[in-house]
Formats: structure tokens, C-alpha cells, sequence
């Protein structure tokens, strides 16, 4: 048998009196007291538990925690001989009477002392929850307005910190003078039940009720009867009449010895194991004869109580189904408490085995997704060490374990994504043992195939490498990729740092990010300040950066960019200044299904007044009428003439669609052999403000050709549907300006392979396009940007041709469904 030690006494707080408040009125002395609160009203407090639902009034209300003390401290007092008042027995909202009210009852009453019995609360969040008691009276600390006061609330503070069923974040009481506590409240303010109150009077704050396990013990009774019983001990300590009475009582908390409480929500110290309900706790003289005995609730508070007991040796002997039993032997004193806490021992009695697991998988099954976490299900409680230790996955995979279901569940999480189209084996070894030391009886195996797909990848960035970007703020940065982007303060992977490391903000209001039934996942951020034009810039998307499916990114992005101010001046003759709209035409199919698009005149402009602005709408190929190009034709063609070899500039505005806009020249004579000649002015593969430049190699040689239109052509991917761009000053340069383009070496990469949806291509220069061969060397599929979609190709072996300024780079790459 194990021995519960009896509590006598604590120590008082430090700069308590050595003796006690001695009231002349020793022999009935007169309580008053006040159960805080009342009625479940706007002045009440509630705290939602695992059990009890916000609102519900038979869960925690302080109204009704305070009330079950205050009765228990009447019952207890009268039975101890002292005369009592209470401000009220019914939990209403007529019982809840003011707080000056409270007072002149008092005062009529001619109580002796006044004890108001309340709860706390942190008003924080979860993470700062924590439980202690706090006693309070009129006054400043140490200079309480009506003496003994302070002694008052020193005589409580030892009786409360005692009680071992509970557990405290803090082993002291504290005391204060509520004018020093709520300073705020202004001068000489304080608790209104207190003020004017002329009974030597307190207000104790007996523990933290948003503390959720101590919120689930102040719906017991018995817990609240027991802090009545304290409530009385420090009346007796105040009065000096612990003598007077000859019964104690013995309580304790019955708690699972090892299996851990479920919830998220903060548990202190043994709080963490589950409380034992339906407890059978039997009180044993030293004869064997039952004296009382209790069941513990089903509220999960695990708290029993035997009250008035005689002075003596007993045994307390606990039982319970699920667990063995067990026995402690007390001693109980006159007039004094004995916990007496247990910790019983789960019956485990088989070996333990696995339930279930996931992933279930079968040869011929769906194969599974790349970050799948492997979840074992047991028959009882395990041992977490020799569990993990007994846990393999071959090939070999770093991972967490976290537990679950109070030890019952194991969850091993991949640190990063499973190799693509793999089979793995998990492997449990019997060592594996439940919480009694049992180990498994055999070991347990199971395989899983993985998918072909274990990581989002990059359908394209801006800025990208190498990019020039326009300096003035607003400008924006984004991010597409082949899967929808989990939102989740999703602009918090995304940084952009200056050439010092500073990391520039972006406008939080501003953030948009692709929602379902879009075409591709993406964010897209807007920079609070402007840029430096001429500095150097970092964009970083961290490897973290997830998709809704929760697979991240294979490696950390970068890409390095330059402002630059677009608009500065050039050299060279301006062509068309596009301020007014009325020399243009958007020429339009008239059947349904075609695309369209429409001119007007913007204030966005790097130069004059306006800006052409062109907004345009492409359509899936469903129709007949399908077309890829939109063009915007001249009513009257530029004057200035063009001939091969010249060079062309334009400001455009981009809409990173990846569409290219193509600039229709036709000949002034009739000696040309094609009626009109286009040349490709830039892939719009940016946002904001951008000059790009053209050689108009294409125009047939001794042919002079004036500018006749605009031509936007749709790429043959998802993006670009739908935009808008803006042109200005369109200019046609000297030739000292044309610039010779040399293709610097660049290390490219594709993947993923195999593939099923789309072979994306990254550098760290900018990718022309990709052109997707069979083995055969037959074009399947091209696109003018760094990725093809592979949805529709069959299965097999093919090659990638990746083209960076003026060579190509071939990749081998699968294709499977």
C-alpha cells in the first residue's frame, strides 16, 4: 500500500501577519457571502469544454460555480457553528442583484467578515493560460481600509494553494489591495463589492476558469464543495477556531497513469493525462468496513470526495474496468483535508496489434499522392519510444511522429515527398509495445505505389531572371504553377529583397491568388514602394510554398532582377504616340465563339496624356469560328517607312499572358511578293511597363513598308485567355541602336519525369520556348514559353528541345497517365 500524506497546514505568504486576525466575536462569528455573479447575464462568464457547448447553462458558468461553493460554505459554517448570510441561492437573473445592493445587505446584516467567492479568467489566448489563486481587498497593497482585511485573505491563501486535485502554473498566492490591482479604474475606485462595505470583507479569485481542465473540475459539486471546506479553514485560521471542530474530509483526483488527454488546449502538468470516469472509490476503516463510497462523474474531471470523515487510519481502494485496481492508505485529522491523488494502470491484456492503416493500397489501385503521411491505428495505448524505434519505411525516408486518440494512433509524416512512382514498404517490427510493456506478437508489414507527381512546379514568374522591371510602386510580382495554391497566408512566401537584404512590403490588400475552376494556381502581389531604378533586386519564393493537395515546391526559387525606368527617354523617331483611339480598328469575327477585344484610352501612360489600352478575350477551341489572333488594324497607316534590317521599339504594359504581339507591316509600292509582312515585337511575359525592341529582318529586302497594324496572338497554353495591355510611343530606332544578341551558357532543367500534365523548363536565363519531339524526331507539341501541356499526349518516351537566346537544349522526358 502506498501512504497519502495528511495536510495540516501550509505556510502563509511572505508579509502575512504571524498570527492571526482575532475577531471579538470568536464563539458565532457571522459570515456574509457572496457567490459571484448570477443568472447566466451579460456580467457572467462562460467557457465552451470538450463536454459542454458555448451557451450551455449546464456547463461552466462562473454564476454556477460560485453558487456551489458559496452553499457548500454555508452548509459547512452552519455545521461548525457560525451564523451565516448569502446574497443568493438561486442561479437567476433576479438573484443577481447589484453590487451595492450586495453591500447594504451586508451592512444590515452586521456580518462579521464578507467573503465574495469568484473565478478568473486571462481574457488572452490559448497559448497564456494559467491557473493560481488571487485574493483581494479594499485598498492599497498593505494598507487595507478595513483592518484585518489583508489578514483576512492571508488566512485563505495557504487552505487554496493546498489542494493537490487541482493543478497550479503558480505555488503562490497572491494578494493585492484592489487600488492596487486596477489602478486603471481610477482613484480609489476598486471592486464595487467592496467599496463601502463595512464587514472586514475580501474578494478571492480561486483559480483560472479559461484554464479548460480547471473549467471541467468547477462543473463537479464535489470540487467546488471541496474549495467551500478551504473557504471555512480560513474563516477558522481568521477566528482561531480550528480547534473547534473534529471531522475532515478526504478528496483527490483519479487520473490514467501514462495515456495522455486529448484537445488543443493547454494542459499543465499531470492535466495531461486522461481523468479516470466512472471511478468506483470505496473509504476502508481499519477493519475493512466501508465508511462511504463515490463514483467519479463522466465529465472527465476524475474528482471524488468523502466528506465529514472521523478523525483515523483509513484505506482508500479505487477500481475501475479499464483499469487495475489500487489502494493508498490516509491518515485523517480533525478538521483537515487529506488528498489523495491516484494514477491507475490501464488493463492491457493482450498483445497489442494494429487496427488499420493508411495508405491502403493494392497492386492494380489508384496510386497514392507523393506526401500521404503513413497513419497506424492500434488496439490499445502504445509506448511512443518503442513504437518509433520499431517503425521503418524502405526506401528509407526521413519523417515526424506525432500521436493521436491519447497514444492509440501513429502518424509518421514524410519531411519532404516520396520518390514519384515508387513502391515502398512500411514495416512495424514486434518489439513495437503498449503502454503496459506488451510487445506485438508478429510484425506487421504493408506496401504503398506512389503517384508520378511530387512536387508543384513553376509555369512562370515575374520577374524572372535577368528580368528589367519598372521601377514605379505598384508593380507586380507573380507566381503560376501547374495545381491551385493552398491561400493560407499565402504571401508570406514570397519575398523581395533590395541589393543590402532589406525585404521591400507588399500592399496585403492587394494579394490575389487563383480560386477553383481557374485554369492554373497562382499569387500574385503588388510592391508597396517603388524601386530604385539601376538597383539590383532578389525575388525568393521559399521551397514551403504549397499547393491545396499540400505538395511544395521541389527547391527554393530565385530570380534576380534590375529596375529600370521604361519610360526614360530614346533616341529614334516616334512612330505612333497612341493619344488618341480614333485610327484604330479591332477587327472581329461575327460568329459565336470568336475572340474579341476592344481599344480605349487609359491615363496609365509613360508618355503625353493617354495610352492605348487593349483589353481582349480569347475562347476555348470549341467552335468553328475559333481563332487565336486578335488584330488592330490602322485606318490610316503610319508615315514613317521601314526596311529590312531596321529596328523597332514599343512600350507596352503588360499582362504576363504569354501572348506575343506582332507589329503588320505592308509594302508602299506594289513590288513585294507578300501583301503584308509581321514581325514578332515581344512575348508579354511581364507585368507593368516594359520596352521591347525589334529588327525587321522579315521585311523583303529593298522593299520600303509602312506600319499597318497590331497583331496579339494567343500561346498554347492555359494562360492568357483574357487580359488587358497598353501600348505608348512606338518608335522606329536609328540604326546605331541595333544591339547583336550572344547566347550565354545556361544550365537547364526539366521536369518532373515522368510527367502527366505539363514538362516545365527552368534556367537561370530566359527560355524562348520548348518543342516536344517523339523518338521519331515528329513534333508533338510546342509552346512559346518555358512549359507544354502533356494532358493529351500519349504515353512514352519523348524529347524536350528547350530554346534560350538563339540555341536549343534536348531533354529526355516520359509521359505517363
Amino acid at each position: 500500500m502506498k501512504k497519502c500524506l495528511l495536510i495540516l497546514s501550509v505556510q502563509l505568504v511572505a508579509a502575512v501577519l504571524g498570527a492571526s486576525y482575532v475577531m471579538a466575536n470568536t464563539e458565532k462569528p457571522h459570515v456574509y457571502i457572496n457567490p459571484g455573479h448570477g443568472g447566466h447575464d451579460s456580467d457572467d462568464r462562460n467557457v465552451a469544454t470538450p463536454n459542454f457547448a458555448a451557451g450551455d447553462t449546464s456547463g461552466f458558468w462562473e454564476s454556477n460555480a460560485s453558487l456551489k461553493k458559496g452553499i457548500a460554505l454555508k452548509q459547512i459554517l452552519e455545521k461548525k457553528g457560525y451564523t451565516t448570510s448569502i446574497s443568493r441561492v438561486t442561479n437567476t437573473s433576479e438573484s443577481d442583484l447589484d453590487l451595492s445592493t450586495i453591500v447594504e445587505l451586508c451592512n444590515q446584516s452586521g456580518a462579521d467578515v464578507f467573503y465574495a467567492i469568484h473565478s478568473n479568467a486571462t481574457g488572452a489566448g490559448e497559448g497564456y493560460r494559467i491557473n493560481y489563486p488571487i485574493g483581494l481587498y479594499r485598498g492599497y497593497t498593505g494598507q487595507p481600509e478595513i483592518a484585518g482585511s489583508d489578514s483576512l485573505t492571508a488566512c485563505l491563501g495557504p487552505y487554496l494553494l493546498a489542494n493537490k486535485s487541482t493543478v497550479w502554473s503558480n505555488e503562490n498566492y497572491y494578494m493585492y489591495g484592489d487600488w492596487t490591482f486596477y489602478p486603471q479604474w481610477g482613484y480609489h475606485v476598486g471592486l464595487g463589492v467592496l467599496r463601502g462595505n463595512k464587514a472586514v470583507s475580501m474578494l478571492d479569485e480561486g483559480s483560472f476558469h479559461d484554464y479548460i481542465p480547471e473549467a471541467e473540475r468547477l462543473i463537479n459539486p464535489d470540487y467546488c464543495w471541496v474549495e467551500g471546506w478551504n473557504f471555512s479553514l480560513g474563516a477558522d485560521k481568521f477566528f482561531n477556531r480550528l480547534d473547534k471542530f473534529d471531522l475532515g474530509i478526504v478528496t483527490g483526483n483519479i487520473r490514467d497513469d501514462r495515456v495522455i488527454r486529448n484537445g488543443n488546449y493547454v494542459k499543465l502538468g499531470d492535466d495531461n493525462r486522461v481523468p479516470v470516469d466512472g471511478a468506483r472509490v470505496q473509504l476502508l476503516d481499519e477493519s475493512g468496513n466501508v465508511v462511504q463510497s463515490t463514483t467519479t462523474d463522466s465529465l472527465d474531471d476524475g474528482i471524488y470526495l468523502f466528506k465529514y470523515v472521523e478523525p483515523g487510519k483509513y484505506t482508500v481502494a479505487v477500481s475501475d474496468s479499464s483499469h487495475f485496481s489500487m489502494t493508498k492508505e490516509v491518515t485523517v485529522a480533525a478538521n483537515a483535508p487529506v488528498y489523495c491523488n491516484f494514477d491507475l494502470k490501464r488493463v492491457r491484456n493482450t498483445a497489442p496489434r494494429v487496427l488499420s492503416y493508411s495508405p491502403v493500397w493494392h497492386e492494380n489501385d489508384a496510386a497514392v499522392k507523393c506526401n500521404t503521411p503513413v497513419v497506424l491505428q492500434f488496439n490499445w495505448d502504445m509506448d511512443t519510444e518503442s513504437t518509433q524505434q520499431a517503425f521503418s519505411i524502405s526506401p528509407a525516408v526521413e519523417g515526424t511522429f506525432t500521436w493521436e486518440d491519447t497514444n492509440y494512433r501513429m502518424v509518421f509524416t514524410p519531411t519532404d515527398a516520396y520518390d514519384t512512382n515508387t513502391v515502398y514498404t512500411v514495416t512495424l517490427h514486434k518489439s513495437a509495445r503498449h503502454g503496459g510493456g506488451t510487445p506485438m506478437d508478429s510484425d506487421f508489414t504493408f506496401q504503398f505505389r506512389t503517384q508520378d507527381r511530387n512536387h508543384i512546379y513553376p509555369l512562370a514568374v515575374f520577374p524572372y531572371e535577368g528580368a528589367q522591371v519598372h521601377y514605379k510602386a505598384g508593380q507586380y510580382v507573380e507566381f503560376r504553377t501547374d495545381s491551385m495554391l493552398n491561400a493560407y497566408n499565402i504571401a508570406s512566401y514570397f519575398h523581395v529583397y533590395d541589393k543590402d537584404g532589406n525585404e521591400l512590403s507588399y500592399n496585403k490588400r492587394n494579394v490575389k491568388y487563383g480560386k477553383r475552376g481557374d485554369d492554373y494556381g497562382y499569387c500574385r502581389l503588388s510592391l508597396l514602394k517603388a524601386l530604385t531604378p539601376g538597383e539590383s533586386y532578389r525575388l525568393v519564393v521559399d521551397k514551403a510554398l504549397s499547393d491545396t493537395a499540400g505538395l511544395h515546391l521541389e527547391n527554393q526559387e530565385s530570380c534576380n532582377f534590375t529596375a529600370v525606368d521604361a519610360g526614360e527617354a530614346k533616341s529614334g523617331t516616334v512612330v505612333d504616340d497612341f493619344e488618341s483611339t480614333a485610327n484604330y480598328n479591332v477587327m472581329l469575327t461575327d460568329c459565336v465563339g470568336s475572340p474579341s477585344g476592344t481599344v480605349s484610352a487609359s491615363s496609365d501612360k509613360l508618355f503625353g496624356s493617354h495610352s492605348l489600352q487593349f483589353a481582349y478575350q480569347f475562347y476555348p477551341d470549341t467552335t468553328a469560328c475559333y481563332a487565336r489572333q486578335i488584330v488592330i488594324e490602322y485606318q490610316e497607316p503610319a508615315a514613317t517607312t521601314f526596311t529590312h534590317g531596321d529596328e523597332i521599339g514599343v512600350h507596352i504594359n503588360g499582362d504576363m499572358s504569354y501572348n506575343t504581339l506582332y507589329a503588320f507591316f505592308e509594302p508602299v509600292g506594289t513590288t513585294a511578293q507578300s501583301p503584308w509582312v509581321r514581325v514578332a515585337l515581344s512575348k508579354i511575359d511581364y507585368h507593368g511597363w516594359h520596352y521591347a525592341t525589334a529588327r525587321t529582318d522579315s521585311l523583303e529586302a529593298g522593299v520600303a513598308y509602312r506600319l499597318s497594324g497590331l497583331q496579339l496572338v494567343k500561346n498554347d497554353s492555359k494562360m492568357g485567355y483574357s487580359g488587358t495591355i497598353k501600348i505608348d510611343n512606338l518608335l522606329k530606332l536609328p540604326s546605331t541602336a541595333v544591339n547583336s544578341i550572344t547566347a550565354g551558357k545556361s544550365l537547364v532543367k526539366v521536369g518532373p519525369v515522368p510527367a502527366s500534365d505539363y514538362i516545365v523548363g527552368s534556367a537561370d536565363g530566359f527560355i524562348d520556348g520548348v518543342e516536344l519531339v517523339n523518338a521519331a524526331g515528329q513534333l508533338v507539341a510546342r509552346n512559346a514559353a518555358n512549359f507544354v501541356n502533356v494532358s493529351n499526349v500519349a504515353p512514352g518516351v519523348y524529347f524536350l528541345r528547350v530554346y534560350m537566346a538563339g540555341r536549343a537544349t534536348t531533354h529526355k522526358v516520359i509521359v505517363k497517365h
